[in-house]
């Protein structure tokens, strides 16, 4: 008895309007632990993927409404199949029928009749290529998607910076001169920025008078710094 796979199963969608010799495929596959649905049409196979997000497709070469080349082909063009794997199931051994098959979007095929170990061999690895492309592909945007947030963050924030008159960025060397004088620290006294609370509002920083320079010259005790009378 066919107990039910587990929920991270790969997924496979089977399309073969034979149902006796599809049936049993699908008995072969859910023995193996794939979670596998079966369509008798290719429109049918179509409007499960929404649902159902396969990652291996396998198609009859004969099919009631297209060929499986041409199903493969209007797979490639949706969306939602351009990672899935496609494994063409074929009777037809003519190297012409085989190559085009492939240029229209076949991953592999097998022959008639399967051999069971070699037929989940291979599904077992294209649908396994198939869902770590998919798992790339979705961290690749996760990824893109925090960068994209991140960039608007700091853009927002250098805006409103460039928008506040009375903020200020102290330089790294001057974060620690309020620890050693308080003095110094002009965001004592003053008014914090609303937009950064965590820095001050103005920086003050000591003015030095330069040797040789008209505040240097001091006058010496007793003497009038003004005009001798």
């Amino acid at each position: 008895m066919n107990t039910s796979p587990p929920a991270d199963a790969l997924r496979i969608i089977l399309v073969d309007d034979d149902r006796t010799l599809s049936l049993y495929h699908a008995a072969l596959l859910e023995d193996a632990g794939f979670a596998v649905r079966h369509a008798l049409k290719p429109s049918l196979a179509l409007e499960m993927f929404s649902g159902f997000d396969p990652d291996l497709l396998i198609v009859d070469f004969h099919l009631p409404e297209m060929t499986g080349p041409e199903f493969a082909s209007r797979v490639r063009d949706s969306l939602a199949g351009e990672e899935a794997a496609i494994l063409l199931i074929t009777a037809d051994e003519h190297r012409d029928t085989l190559v085009d098959a492939l240029n229209q979007g076949i991953s592999s095929f097998l022959y008639k009749p399967l051999n069971a170990e070699i037929f989940i061999a291979i599904s077992r690895s294209l649908a396994g290529n198939s869902r770590k492309l998919k798992d790339s592909k979705r961290r690749l945007l996760e990824m893109n998607q925090a960068l994209a947030e991140r960039e608007m963050r700091y853009r927002q924030m250098f805006e409103g910076n460039a928008l506040s008159p009375t903020c200020t960025i102290p330089t790294p060397a001057a974060s620690w001169t309020p620890m050693l004088r308080p003095w110094r620290f002009g965001g004592i006294r003053g008014r914090s920025c609303a937009r950064c609370p965590w820095q001050p509002s103005t920086w003050r920083r000591p003015t030095f008078a330069r040797k040789g320079s008209a505040r240097s010259r001091k006058a010496p005790l007793g003497v009038s710094s003004g005009a001798n009378g």
